[in-house]
């Protein structure tokens, strides 16, 4: 699917899309978040060894009560969110009301993604998922079955396969793709894997390099990923994407603040409402909890925001962090080094 319009995954595109929250930002006010990343469940069927919350979810089972999460939905709405992507935490579709919520989700006009492993799909639910979400993205953390066993601990690889090709054979608005974490273990047979990716009918890969495991040499993403991506990308219809997190960084001249949280934010599982998924379930970095209060309420506490801010700084977080390209935007019109974008007909997410 070549005709696909890549600006949707670039990070500095959708920002510099979003003029009046920018202004507003620049104007010293506190716009709520246009997209929120929800944990529905602390419940996953997979162990993947990358996990960062796996030994948590050993022991967390939370899941956020159905009417809860209809009250959010229709409270965020109100203060202006565009976008939801459902994630983990565990494993949405396991949340036994998920389509109920899909439904509620649409019927506010919000626009809905799904992150998943990609193993519970079920068949008489493609057509609902096909037409209410906006893309729904298979995280595959293996290139081949005992790659993917080894790194996701169970051996689900045909059963996630047949799920993606059954929902690519289908009349569908949604984008269906596939991210896939590369590693020392599992890049020898990339060029295959995304043949086959491509014959199932996919609309893109995005290929990024596991920061997680204990690799000191990665010199051979450099010298063999990249290269058979890039060729890849050339032969076949499939969009081949790479990660740009580090890139972002050296582009940048760190500002002594983020403004990230005010494009994006985060609600887990437990019902705790964080700035961005880097600080999710470290209880400093909660704002507040949807059980004890609405979404409106939390943000509204500014004295406890403004606090917390002040160690939210771009200089103490990872180097692949994607709100990189958020704050790189913000400052170049911040700077005057790029004047407010007009709004495009560019499909964004949010």
């Amino acid at each position: 699917m070549k005709n696909l319009d890549l600006k949707q995954f670039d990070i500095l595109s959708k920002t510099y899309h979003h003029t009046e929250h920018i202004n507003s930002i620049l104007n010293g006010d506190r716009p709520f978040p246009l997209h929120l990343e929800i944990d529905l469940t602390n419940a996953c069927n997979h162990r993947c060894e990358f996990c960062v919350w796996s030994e948590l979810l050993s022991k967390d089972k939370s899941t956020l009560p159905f009417d809860l999460v209809i009250k959010v939905l229709d409270n965020i709405k109100d203060l202006g969110t565009k976008a939801i992507t459902w994630t983990g935490g565990g494993e949405p579709l396991l949340h036994k009301r998920f389509t109920d919520i899909l439904e509620h989700t649409s019927k506010l006009g919000i626009r809905s993604g799904l992150l998943t492993n990609g193993s519970l799909f079920l068949e008489e639910k493609d057509e609902q998922l096909l037409s209410q979400l906006e893309f729904i993205r298979f995280s595959i953390a293996g290139t081949d079955r005992e790659s993917y066993r080894n790194v996701q601990g169970v051996d689900d690889f045909q059963k996630v396969l047949y799920n993606l090709k059954r929902i690519c054979s289908k009349k569908r608005k949604a984008l269906i793709g596939v991210a896939t974490l590369i590693n020392d273990k599992n890049f020898h047979n990339l060029d295959s894997y995304i043949k086959m990716l491509d014959l199932i009918g996919c609309d893109y890969i995005q290929i990024r390099k596991d920061y997680y495991s204990n690799i000191h040499d990665t010199t051979w993403f450099d010298t063999e990923v990249i290269p058979t991506s890039m060729k890849c990308n050339e032969k076949y219809s499939i969009n081949v994407l790479g990660e740009s997190y580090s890139e972002l960084q050296t582009q940048l001249s760190y500002p002594s603040k983020c403004y990230a949280h005010y494009f994006q934010g985060s609600i887990n599982a437990t019902g705790d409402f964080y700035f961005c998924k880097n600080t999710r379930d470290n209880p400093k970095f909660s704002l507040g909890n949807i059980f004890e209060n609405t979404p409106e309420q939390i943000w509204n506490d500014s004295v406890n925001n403004k606090e917390l801010e002040k160690y939210i700084t771009p200089m103490n977080c990872m180097t692949f962090c994607r709100n990189m390209g958020t704050n790189i935007a913000v400052e170049n019109i911040k700077q005057n080094k790029l004047s407010i974008m007009k709004k495009t007909k560019n499909r964004y997410f949010f």
